[in-house]
């Protein structure tokens, strides 16, 4: 059940990604719709949400938000999400 869940956050995370304008279609989900595994989804879909309307959303502003606000380097990861 967990690798479901992972995975289908997985999925949600690319299609945003891939598709900046999908996040403003997800608005019921939160934060707390996500879990942490080996990287955190929640700093993901939080990062997607602030930049949404904002900044163009694309896997190098993705990761590079990432990295400036929580110092994490989720580039790779990110692009395997993709």
């Amino acid at each position: 059940m967990i690798e479901i869940r992972k995975r289908l956050e997985q999925y949600i995370l690319g299609a945003c990604i891939v598709e900046g304008s999908a996040i403003e279609s997800l608005q019921f989900l939160t934060e707390k719709n996500f879990t942490k595994y080996e990287f955190d989804h929640k700093i993901i879909f939080s990062v997607l949400k602030e930049m949404s309307g904002k900044t163009p959303i694309d896997i190098v502003t993705v990761a590079y938000s990432i990295f400036v606000n929580h110092g994490f380097d989720y580039m790779q990861y990110v692009l395997d999400l993709c």
